[in-house]
């Protein structure tokens, strides 16, 4: 009886796979159970030596690979998040400050030295403070304004400029 080759390939592999068929030839074999022994045989295919196939070596340094961009990106991320905040609150401070002086140039002259009223900031984390001085030695109609921008104690702008009675 002529046996394929591909059955005679089949049936070892399933030899090999389960040791209790050892004592089967293919002459025994009905059509019905060579094809279910191809089947079987067919499952494992991918993973035996010499075929295409990912080893656990390869897998390992893609997941590795993988896990090194998302930390990098995300590390990134938080960094930019930081520095955005940062930045966000030193260009309030310069906006409330400029805003300030403004404000502070708007109200009625008043001998110096003097506290001109301040804004309401848009937090209560920041402070500003307005301070009006005399210049010495020069016309008493004219006023110094410095304007102090903290936020929790620390300073982030400080401007000044003149304010002058007409």
């Amino acid at each position: 009886m002529y046996i394929r080759p591909q059955l005679k390939q089949n049936l070892n592999d399933c030899r090999e796979a389960r040791p209790d068929l050892r004592r089967l030839s293919p002459h025994h074999l009905s059509s019905k159970v060579r094809r279910m022994l191809g089947a079987v045989a067919d499952r494992g295919r991918g993973l035996r030596k010499g075929e295409n196939g990912l080893a656990l070596v390869e897998v390992l340094i893609a997941v590795s690979i993988l896990t090194i961009a998302i930390t990098t990106y995300i590390s990134a991320f938080s960094t930019s998040a930081i520095a955005i905040g940062r930045e966000d609150r030193r260009v309030t401070a310069k906006v409330l400050a400029v805003s300030q002086i403004h404000h502070t140039r708007a109200q009625a002259y008043q001998t110096a030295p003097v506290a001109y009223p301040t804004l309401t900031p848009p937090s209560p984390k920041f402070t500003v403070t307005s301070n009006a001085t005399a210049i010495a030695g020069k016309d008493d109609n004219i006023q110094q304004i410095t304007v102090t921008v903290q936020f929790n104690g620390r300073t982030l702008s400080l401007l000044e400029d003149f304010k002058v009675d007409r």
